[in-house]
């Protein structure tokens, strides 16, 4: 190990080679910040260590773990030596070492503070620590210090530190480096003097205060610094701040995670990563970044093209856009479907015709199609472009002629789409169903399917057909389709691109993300992968034909949200080792002390590898988690107690599992990330012990307890005759006179609750009458209906004591009279004229009163709802109402009219007292209650669990 005060040559020349600037690239930011559980903004430091877990150093906070999801926190209240800290390092043995501004050394072990070195004298404070390449620590302040069996020992050096502004240590292949940060530059000492190295970044900044860096390959370097992020690679220097999607600009440290992500310390903004997803994003290339793009192309010199529904055709080199509308020739500005055939020249399908675009942009109308919208694009192997129309159906260019010819003219009329089966022999997607050669005979084939538009076609890696509709995918199995949907896994139904990749995958966009479709032998669907807004399709949406697979096997998606490009190698999600760690063991709910818990091994959090609990230790529950900082909220994780359970738990967003009344026994705990075969499995082992027998089980015990019984039984047997003929005769004359004394209390109390709910009635009748009385005091229209109103509201609990005055059974009501003399009685009130039809179909089930009040003053609120304001001009008005109730109680309320509707989002935000009112007494009924205009009248649906 060579110890120098100077950043290697190498180092230098390295940095000083990069003298082109490059604009920022688009990056996936994070940033987690005091809001999120971190203690403190400031960041130190920051460091990944070998379990997978980012530790954070802060300026007053302590020092914090981060999983990806929560925070653990260690400060002077559990043990730190000082709540600055300034320097981390992970150990030979994987204890986190943490250097504070004043309390020593604090080592963390075992997920607590283990021990604290202390400083050796003459040494001031140390201000960096790091382990080079052998595994020694080693530290930096007023002098160079290293670690030997946990004490400091420091070493006679002619290295010169007062120059340096908070030294920094770094470990770089074989050298131990100490730099020194100042503006604009990097400083090193060599044959004693000091230098300092200008970087060429004045096109960002004048001055620049380098803090930290990061060497990710022999060609890529990393530095943080006072004025942003700098990322120096091939030649280019590309800068990330504030501006560029960076969460702040004064950068303290940077290190890197295990899935290739880049960390950053901030000073004062918390920690920020650039986090790697297979999904990069055009938001900032004019045209590219419009939510209108449909047809995408990669073309053979890497120029991105794209086919905006209202301005043309956008073409990206990389650096520059190109603008391609009527103006230089397109037939029409709205352009839906793009393709490259082997002559390199593309061409455009619009709206209102097709267009052929050379390499140099110049532009070819074919006025064959003029007027006529182009819906599908196909080139053939033989480099023939087929062109399907809305109403013209299908035409075909043979390669080298410029006619075209229309194929099966008396079968095909609209073309939505065109593929190429394994023989070659095209297929044709139309209204009507999907035309392609079946037992030798072309054929319009739609047995079967749900929906006969085919939008989308794609051939799998097994020759097999299957197509994209607006209600399904469907393949073809040689006589009829096979539907998929969201009950197979799909995210939607609703299918804007469906094609087949290079490496045997299906892809199925969406209206609500993209679908990755594993297949068998038998093309029948193994697996399916969702991409969604968290793992990193940001766009969601996608738009029709907007698809494209170029020849490294990117691929790329128009959305709502701009073009998204797709690389698999950065796609972690089914070859991501994920670390999973057992962090937490509760008996019976409670936290415990695992340095309590009898076991050798321990892990990282404490808990042994193998554990002995007691016998009534039987309440056992497990507290997990899974590092993955690239989608940390999207892991289902799954788990399995051998010696219990029978199989693998289903997939759970929970991080704990809880398992009670568990039998003595050996067990094995084993827990993972679902739907990730290369996800690490945590693993506990515990024994619970059997109790000892106690002594009334020994066979002497067993023995003289027998023959005691035995006699006992005899005599008992004899005596308990004798008594129980005399109980026998007292216990009949007992038991008749009780039941009449029950009989004539019942009586009375039934009689006395009817008369209650009689009398209860009447007073609800007398309110009526004097709300009724109050109306002929006032012109008030708006005081009259509210009085009318509150008579209905009141009208209807008036009419469940009538109800209950009527029955013998007083903790139910029969519901169906019940509410068809409501709705009748609502519909008199309004309807002068007689003219409004009511449809009723009440099953004729039982309610209790706790849960018919609030449910007759809902039925009351919408059907006046609807008599008031529904039937303006309506011929005849009908409102229909349905009841139904499962055997569970499951009760179905559904309510319609044929009436007009009205906004929605007076629904959604509770702009009337009377919609306030129905939504708090659904909640009443912990029940459920949703609105459907879809049809323009509105339809009421009301679920609620009834107490039976």
């Amino acid at each position: 190990m060579r110890f120098t005060i100077h950043i290697s040559v190498l180092l230098i020349v390295f940095i000083l080679q990069f003298v082109n600037v490059c604009p920022s690239q688009e990056i996936n930011v994070v940033q987690y910040t005091i809001v999120d559980g971190l203690p403190q903004s400031q960041v130190n430091k920051i460091l990944f260590d070998s379990r997978g877990i980012l530790w954070i150093a802060t300026s007053g906070g302590g020092v914090s773990s981060f999983d990806g999801v929560n925070f653990t926190t260690f400060d002077e209240s559990n043990g730190l030596g000082g709540n600055i800290v300034l320097d981390l390092e992970e150990d030979s043995q994987g204890r986190i070492m943490c250097v504070s501004s004043w309390g020593g050394i604090s080592v963390i072990n075992n997920n607590r503070v283990e021990k604290i070195i202390p400083i050796v004298e003459g040494l001031n404070m140390i201000s960096a620590i790091e382990k080079d390449s052998y595994g020694i620590i080693w530290l930096v302040g007023n002098k160079v210090c290293y670690l030997k069996n946990d004490i400091i020992i420091p070493i006679v050096t002619d290295v010169n530190l007062p120059f340096v502004n908070n030294p920094n240590l770094r470990s770089y292949e074989d050298e131990m480096l100490i730099t020194g940060t100042g503006k604009n530059g990097l400083y090193y000492e060599q044959n004693g003097q000091t230098e300092k190295i200008n970087l060429p970044f004045s096109e960002f900044s004048n001055e620049i205060s380098i803090t930290d860096f990061l060497v990710e390959s022999a060609n890529k370097l990393w530095i943080t610094s006072r004025n942003g992020i700098y990322c120096l690679e091939d030649g280019e220097i590309i800068k990330y701040a504030e501006e560029e999607g960076i969460g702040a600009y004064e950068l303290t440290s940077a290190c890197f995670d295990s899935q290739g992500n880049v960390w950053f310390g901030s000073k004062g903004e918390g920690i920020i990563g650039m986090v790697n997803t297979p999904f990069s994003f055009y938001s900032r290339v004019p045209g590219l970044n419009k939510s209108d793009n449909f047809g995408v192309i990669e073309d053979h010199l890497g120029r991105v093209w794209v086919a905006n529904n209202e301005e043309g055709v956008f073409v990206y080199d990389g650096s520059q856009v190109k603008h391609l509308t009527t103006l230089d020739g397109l037939a029409a500005n709205s352009t839906r479907i793009l393709i490259e055939d082997k002559s390199k020249d593309v061409w455009v399908g619009s709206k209102n015709g097709l267009n052929k675009v050379s390499p140099d942009f110049s532009v070819k109308n074919y006025s064959l199609f003029f007027g006529e919208s182009i819906k599908s694009l196909a080139i053939d192997s033989s480099n023939n472009l087929y062109v399907g129309t809305l109403s013209k159906g299908i035409w075909k260019k043979e390669n080298g002629k410029d006619e075209f010819v229309r194929l099966f003219p008396e079968k095909v009329r609209n073309c939505f789409a065109i593929n190429f089966d394994k023989n070659g022999d095209i297929i044709i997607g139309t209204n009507e169903g999907c035309f392609f050669k079946n037992n030798g005979t072309f054929q319009l084939l739609n047995k079967g399917i749900k929906n006969a538009y085919i939008g989308n076609i794609a051939i799998d890696r097994n020759g097999k057909i299957w197509v994209g509709t607006d209600r399904s995918i469907s393949r073809w199995d040689g006589d009829y389709f096979t539907n998929y949907d969201i009950n197979d896994g799909l995210v939607s139904d609703l299918v804007y691109i469906l094609f087949s990749d290079r490496e045997g995958f299906l892809w199925c966009g969406t209206n609500k993300g993209l679908d990755r479709i594993s297949i068998n032998s038998n093309s029948e669907i193994a697996k399916i992968k969702h991409y969604g807004f968290e793992e990193g399709f940001k766009g969601v949406e996608v738009n029709a034909k907007g698809f494209f697979e170029n020849s490294s096997g990117d691929l790329y998606f128009s959305t709502v949200e701009g073009l998204h490009k797709y690389s698999s190698k950065y796609d972690y999600n089914y070859s991501y080792n994920t670390p999973v760690y057992i962090n937490e063991l509760k008996l019976f709910l409670e936290n415990i002390d695992s340095r309590k818990l009898q076991g050798a091994t321990k892990n990282w959090f404490g808990i042994p590898k193998n554990i002995i609990l007691e016998p009534e230790e039987n309440h056992i529950t497990f507290d997990f988690f899974a590092v993955d900082y690239l989608n940390p909220n999207g892991i289902n994780y799954t788990y399995f107690l051998e010696g219990f359970d029978k199989q693998w738990s289903p997939p759970t967003k929970s991080r704990y599992a809880v398992y009670s009344n568990l039998p003595p026994g050996n067990y094995t705990f084993n827990v993972k990330q679902y739907g990730n075969e290369f996800s690490q499995i945590a693993t506990i082992n515990f024994r619970i012990k059997r109790p000892p027998p106690p002594f009334y089980k020994s066979t002497w015990f067993l023995l003289a307890c027998l023959i005691v019984f035995a006699l006992l039984i005899y005599y008992f047997t004899e005596y308990r005759t004798a008594q129980l003929r005399n109980q026998q005769v007292f216990l009949e004359a007992k038991i008749h006179e009780r039941t009449l004394e029950i009989q004539e209390s019942e009586k009375e109390k039934t009689i006395l609750l009817q008369e209650v709910h009689h009398r209860v009635k009447n007073n609800l009748q007398i309110i009526i009458s004097l709300f009724r009385l109050q109306t002929h005091f006032t012109d008030n229209e708006e005081a009259i209906a509210l009085f009318k109103n509150s008579q209905n509201r009141i009208r209807s609990m008036s009419k469940i004591h009538e109800k209950l005055y009527e029955t013998k059974d007083l903790s139910k009501v029969e519901i169906k009279s019940y509410i068809e003399e409501l709705v009748n009685d609502l519909v008199t009130s309004y309807d002068i004229s007689n003219k409004v039809i009511v449809n009723s179909k009440i099953q004729n089930c039982f309610i209790n009163l706790n849960e018919l009040t609030p449910l007759a003053l809902i039925i009351n609120e919408i059907i006046t709802n609807s008599m008031k304001y529904g039937f303006e001009n309506v011929e005849n008005p009908t409102i229909s109402i349905q009841l139904t109730q499962s055997v569970i109680g499951d009760t179905f309320l559904g309510i319609e009219d044929n009436g007009i509707g009205f906004d929605k989002s007076i629904w959604d935000d509770h702009q009337t007292m009377g919609i306030e009112l129905i939504k708090t007494l659904t909640d009443q009924l912990d029940g459920e209650i949703k609105l459907d205009l879809s049809s323009g009248s509105p339809k009421y649906s009301l679920k609620f669990k009834a107490t039976l």
